[in-house]
């Protein structure tokens, strides 16, 4: 005979509060942490450089620099821009170009996906997996997450984010290239 687990509004809120902070937890290390604005250093090479006319931008912001840099040295230089570019968390309505950098690409972190397997929701929320797994139906109906059923009693949960990652570079990055 199966018995029906209860949980009460003090323990939904409690269990809540929980998964919340971690949800939060894991779009801040998306959104900021080095280690995340590492897995886009391959963006610049694909395609955002030279779709947003990279090359003349760049040359015009060695120009405004008083940044001379000869010819043959050109592309060259612009590898290492593509390769090792500053990377700076920051979000859709940001402009590092107003402080004088230049703006290599701007990649978007958009939506963060984080699976939470029957077994984390027992351990985040210390609680056993018939517990776990009611608060995860319920919170599937709570407007303050968005979460999806991922087929073992646990949730996946989504997150949307207006955070970047933008790849700039300095005029000092720039004369220690140069």
């Amino acid at each position: 005979m199966k018995t029906k687990i209860k949980i009460t509004e003090e323990q939904y809120e409690k269990f809540a509060e929980l998964l919340e902070k971690s949800i939060h937890c894991q779009a801040a290390y998306q959104c900021e942490h080095d280690d995340a604005g590492s897995a886009y250093a391959r963006m610049p090479r694909e395609g955002d450089f030279d779709y947003s006319c990279g090359d003349s931008r760049l040359k015009e912001w060695l120009k405004e620099n008083d940044l001379i840099i000869p010819e043959e040295d050109y592309e060259s230089f612009v590898d290492e821009v593509l390769d090792w570019s500053n990377i700076n968390p920051g979000h859709q309505f940001s402009n590092p170009e107003n402080n004088g950098d230049f703006l290599v690409g701007s990649f978007p972190v958009g939506e963060i996906e984080d699976q939470y397997c029957i077994d984390d929701l027992v351990s985040l929320l210390d609680t056993d997996i018939s517990t776990a797994k009611e608060f995860a139906a319920m919170a599937m109906k709570d407007n303050r997450f968005f979460l999806k059923p991922n087929g073992d009693g646990g949730v996946v949960s989504y997150t949307y984010t207006d955070a970047v990652w933008n790849f700039t570079i300095d005029v000092e990055w720039a004369k220690d290239r140069i």
